[in-house]
């Protein structure tokens, strides 16, 4: 894919097909400057440890290169600064919606459309119910549902909520699963399958990391199905996750133990179509960043992750971009006039306009409110 990419010719390009199998494609769905910059180029190579245990077939990662950012200015006032938020597209691809996450006062609960073709901000105010303010959340666009919010951090406490949000009606409402649910839990993976389930992995129970759970959310009766497959990733939270273009649900980095722990930089693939129960797979990684807590999506050049607290506290700059099927990584270190390094931001793909925007997240200052676009046109 990055020879397709070459990503701005700074790139080598890197092909490295694992032998999974091919599946059906498909598509998922985590300082304030002014002006629009432009890139330059980036100096500094990637130095991470190397992942260890007992790799599946390769997964080579690129030379560094740089990421193309461009200053963002909407049309219309937006979003307060905030981290641990979510932002999710429509099918349409023409409206982003953003909920909730951590501000200066605590958790919010405020919910927000993107005009992806204009670039403005409107805060939506729906009538009736509304799920209770909440930070580190699960949420996804779920067909004939809407927008699908899961569990996360609130005042009371880690949630184990499902809520949807019909745009239509401009209402909330809950969404009774049954009894047999995930535990409550934040800072977990939740991402979209193409046959629109949802998958969720790990978390965070406020006490204590969750079990290396995998959960499966089917919108059509509406219930929960635990699988259960041996080895994987083990117990995490914060970690970035997506489904790659042959059906694989991809697993990289998160935090592995209580606060203080060193994130891992660690890259797994499951494979719901190999075995009765589906197969885990640890995937080559000798260059990628050790990291939780990242913003992530997936785009036609696949998953995309930004950024996130690395070894020691430190906050990330860096993008690297996942090949949309074979996984291998390339790395692009960030520009000078990119945005500030920072954890709990969130990324929504803008197909249309060919770019992928970061809004927000906590950095070295403190919370931001900034809009940032990625172009990863070669």
């Amino acid at each position: 894919m990055f020879a397709a990419l070459a990503l701005v010719a700074l790139m080598v390009v890197v092909a490295s097909i694992l032998s999974f199998g091919n599946g059906p494609a498909a598509r998922a769905s985590s300082a304030p400057g002014s002006g629009s910059p432009s890139p330059t180029s980036a100096t500094s190579a990637a130095t991470s440890p190397a992942a260890t245990g007992s790799p599946s077939p390769s997964s080579t990662e690129a030379p560094v290169g740089t990421a193309r950012w461009a200053r963002v200015t909407a049309g219309t006032a937006g979003p307060s600064a905030r981290s641990g938020h979510s932002w999710t597209v429509d099918p349409s691809g023409a409206v982003a919606y953003l909920f909730g996450g951590r501000g200066e006062a605590g958790d919010l609960g405020d919910l927000w459309a993107y005009d992806m073709t204009a670039d403005r901000w409107a805060e939506l105010k729906p009538t009736g119910a509304r799920p209770p303010a909440r930070s580190e959340h699960g949420a996804a666009w779920v067909q004939g549902l809407g927008l699908v919010v899961f569990g996360g951090h609130a005042a009371s406490g880690v949630l184990d909520d499902l809520w949807a949000y019909d745009p239509d009606a401009n209402a909330w409402r809950t969404v009774d699963a049954g009894n047999v649910r995930p535990s409550a839990r934040a800072a977990a993976c939740l991402t979209l399958r193409t046959d629109g389930r949802l998958w969720l992995y790990g978390g965070d129970r406020g006490t204590g990391l969750s079990d290396a759970d995998l959960w499966v959310y089917d919108p059509g009766p509406s219930t929960w199905t635990r699988l259960s497959p041996q080895g994987g990733p083990g117990a995490r939270s914060g970690a970035a996750c997506w489904w790659s273009s042959n059906d694989h649900f991809v697993v990289h980095g998160g935090q592995v133990g209580d606060t203080g722990t060193p994130p891992v930089g660690d890259l797994w693939a499951f494979d719901p179509n190999r075995s009765a129960g589906g197969t885990w797979r640890r995937l080559e990684a000798t260059a990628l960043v050790a990291r939780q807590r990242a913003a992530v999506t997936f785009t036609d050049h696949g998953g995309v992750v930004v950024g996130g607290i690395g070894d020691g506290g430190t906050l990330l700059a860096d993008v690297v971009v996942f090949d949309a099927q074979s996984s291998s990584a390339g790395i692009l270190r960030a520009a000078p006039e990119g945005p500030a390094a920072r954890s709990g931001a969130a990324l929504a793909d803008d197909p249309e306009s060919e770019r992928t925007l970061l809004f927000g997240g906590r950095a070295a200052i403190g919370l931001l409110d900034d809009l940032w676009s990625l172009d990863l046109r070669s």
